[in-house]
């Protein structure tokens, strides 16, 4: 009976504490379950700071750039790094942080959207950091091509979470396949909020950034968009009409020309015409309507490909089923024997894209 209470008792206690976490508006600030704020607030207490002003500071909220002085010289790093990630404290004072001892207070400062570049470049020389770093919405696009270059090490993931995530490193994406879920799921919220600005019908967008079939005049008019990431559902969606597929594939995206290579309802005619992007082979790799002469060229011709691209194909050609199961892919091994189960079923639309 004790131990249920104590149980409880701790599930109760963490409730609360994610209540009072959550509570808190800090914008840019990159936090794990760790946050600090409780130390933070104990070490305030303890100095006898005003109650009110601990919890302006411990909220994000403006303390005035004086109180904010005065605290970034505290002996304690979780009220430095409090300070550290706080958008209304001036860039000189931020400045001053970037040479912290203290991991804890540079966190803090990697979110922050008003650290000069001067911060910045020093923050670059953290590379544990730079994952987060990345995620700063005041980056310019230079910036992120700059880290991208001179970073080998930050994984694509990190950039794909951006919104903004520049077209070079986007397409690197796609091309390498590290972080394409990420991707993916930036292209739909992106797509969603151009339409919903453009007061489309919420279940038509709901519909359309599902997969399903929304009739082919909204497709026609989507496929004409300006934003890529609306076309991009439209060339991955496989109830749009074959005519609007073909029209897509000289589309000067290659967001929208990787959206076609998965769609069953792709023409010979525009595959053949995707097949001249090499980068592109393993996504058409998995269609269903490449045929088997095509596939088994690709097969021959690129042989760093993993097995699992072709594994996904329902048609995949007995040559490479043989490969597949003699090989130590179980992935690949497991997708041949899914796919076939599949296929005895009758084949069905889905949005294949996420394969």
């Amino acid at each position: 009976m004790f131990k249920d209470k104590a149980v409880a008792l701790m599930v109760l206690t963490a409730a609360l504490l994610l209540l009072f976490v959550l509570s808190y508006n800090l914008p840019g600030w990159f936090i794990d379950s760790s946050m600090p704020v409780q130390r933070a607030e104990t070490c305030l207490q303890e100095k006898n700071v005003d109650p009110a002003l601990i919890q302006k500071f411990l909220k994000g909220e403006d303390i005035g750039q004086s109180e904010f002085l005065i605290f970034s010289k505290y002996d304690n790093e979780n009220v430095r790094y409090f300070v550290a990630a706080n958008i209304h404290a001036g860039a000189d004072i931020l400045s001053s942080l970037a040479d912290d001892k203290s991991e804890l207070v540079l966190q803090g400062l990697v979110g922050n959207p008003n650290i000069s570049d001067a911060t910045f470049d020093a923050l670059l020389q953290h590379p544990s950091l730079l994952k987060y770093l990345i995620q700063n919405k005041s980056l310019s696009e230079e910036r992120l091509l700059s880290i991208y270059h001179q970073c080998k090490d930050v994984p694509l993931a990190s950039f794909a979470l951006r919104p903004d995530c520049p077209e070079e490193i986007k397409i690197k994406i796609i091309e390498s396949d590290q972080g394409k879920y990420y991707l993916l799921k930036q292209t739909k919220l992106k797509a969603k909020i151009c339409l919903q600005e453009e007061n489309v019908d919420a279940g038509t967008i709901e519909r359309f950034l599902d997969g399903k079939d929304i009739g082919q005049d909204h497709f026609l008019t989507f496929s004409k968009h300006n934003n890529e990431n609306v076309r991009f559902w439209v060339a991955a969606n496989p109830y749009t009409g074959t005519d609007i597929l073909d029209n897509l594939v000289h589309d000067s995206s290659f967001l929208v020309l990787f959206g076609l290579t998965k769609n069953s309802n792709i023409s010979r005619a525009a595959l053949d015409v995707l097949l001249q992007h090499e980068s592109l082979w393993k996504y058409l790799a998995g269609n269903p309507r490449m045929s088997e002469e095509k596939l088994l060229d690709i097969y021959h011709r690129s042989k760093g490909m993993r097995l699992y691209y072709f594994a996904i194909n329902l048609n995949c050609p007995e040559e490479i089923k043989k490969d597949i199961r003699k090989s130590n892919d179980e992935i690949a091994k497991n997708r041949i024997s899914y796919k076939e189960s599949i296929k005895k079923d009758g084949e069905r639309k889905d949005l294949a894209i996420y394969e």
